[in-house]
């Protein structure tokens, strides 16, 4: 198990908030074009993509491995083509993605 994903309850920052705030400029560098990433401005209207609380509603906030389950989620995201036509393809790498489900689980959405 990675060191990122230790325990933690939705809305509290890890202890070790390297990953986070790694995760968090990931957002701002990948995600914030088409969706609201939390503390950073709405969603592109015109692309109309869900905003990342709503897509963390997928998700039992209560669980000790949250940052898991994102994690997994967003590899499936790269990986598949049966996504949003309008989502483009995650050009992120595998750390980017550990640190962008560490932000994601961590966030009190």
């Amino acid at each position: 198990m990675c060191a990122f994903f230790a325990p933690a309850h939705a809305g509290e920052i890890p202890e070790n908030s390297e990953p986070y705030y790694a995760g968090l400029g990931v957002a701002v560098s990948f995600c914030t074009g088409c969706h609201d990433v939390g503390p950073v401005g709405p969603s592109n209207q015109w692309m109309r993509a869900p905003p990342f609380e709503k897509v963390m509603k997928r998700f039992d906030p209560n669980s000790t491995g949250l940052a898991a389950d994102v994690k997994e989620f967003l590899i499936l995201m790269k990986e598949s083509k049966s996504r949003n036509q309008r989502m483009p393809p995650l050009g992120l790498s595998d750390t980017e993605i550990e640190w962008l489900a560490v932000y994601l689980a961590h966030w009190d959405f």
